[in-house]
């Protein structure tokens, strides 16, 4: 399976009951997989969001087959522009999880933080740009990503086939040629970079609320044919 990211937010907000975290964590994973439907178009795919109490803790995750990657990026177009539309796709859809979290438990804007991790799409997108760059040649594109997904992508032929023959059209970048600069400075306007940096805005802390017992929800879809599924989980 490919890793099409992952996204982990706090909400800083007090915990809640079991009973209305399940219904909120189920909410927003319907709101969550509704928008990664309008959103990313990949035909097939399986979501996972877990959400705890304490202050609201969630991860939500998104895999796909290679197959099916492969599929969606031949209906886009060529490969590397469908990966990169890909790509993009799930930066959105991964910045929707903690806007959407908010919404649904009620935390303002100020009271959330997140990270998302990059996604294996993500990593392919490098490898073309650097192709474009001419920091890699082909041989050595096609080795990195077959050393980073082994045999998820060396046993489909198809993948590699799709691969190689996009690096090979891969235009490249024109090369940035030396400005002449002569000995001569006078008429050069030289400005020293004295611009003062500007002040961090201090993150808005995170609150340890006391919580008698940790409870963490479990909810997740394998596929779209299949059916959602959900548990509890207490300790």
């Amino acid at each position: 399976m490919l890793n099409l990211g992952n996204t982990d937010f706090v909400l800083a907000i007090p915990s809640i009951p079991e009973h209305e975290l399940s219904q909120l964590s189920l909410s927003l994973f319907d709101l969550w997989e509704k928008r990664i439907e309008i959103a990313v178009p990949v035909p097939d795919y399986s979501l996972f969001l877990e959400v705890e109490n304490g202050s609201i803790k969630g991860s939500g995750k998104i895999l796909s087959a290679v197959q099916t990657t492969v599929q969606a990026v031949v209906l886009i177009g060529g490969f590397a522009s469908g990966i990169e539309y890909i790509n993009m796709s799930l930066r959105f859809a991964h910045r929707e999880l903690p806007s959407l979290a908010g919404q649904v438990f009620g935390a303002p804007s100020t009271n959330i933080t997140f990270k998302s991790s990059k996604s294996d799409i993500n990593y392919i997108c490098n490898i073309f740009e650097s192709v474009r760059k001419r920091k890699l040649d082909i041989t050595v594109a096609m080795a990195k990503i077959q050393l980073k997904f082994g045999a998820e992508v060396t046993s489909n032929p198809e993948f590699m086939k799709i691969l190689a023959e996009a690096l090979e059209a891969c235009d490249h970048y024109p090369e940035q040629a030396q400005f002449p600069f002569t000995n001569d400075h006078d008429d050069l306007d030289l400005k020293s970079d004295s611009t003062p940096d500007k002040p961090r805005r201090n993150k808005t802390p995170i609150p340890n609320f006391p919580s008698q017992m940790q409870i963490r929800v479990e909810v997740w879809r394998e596929s779209k044919n299949k059916p959602k599924q959900s548990r509890i989980i207490k300790s």
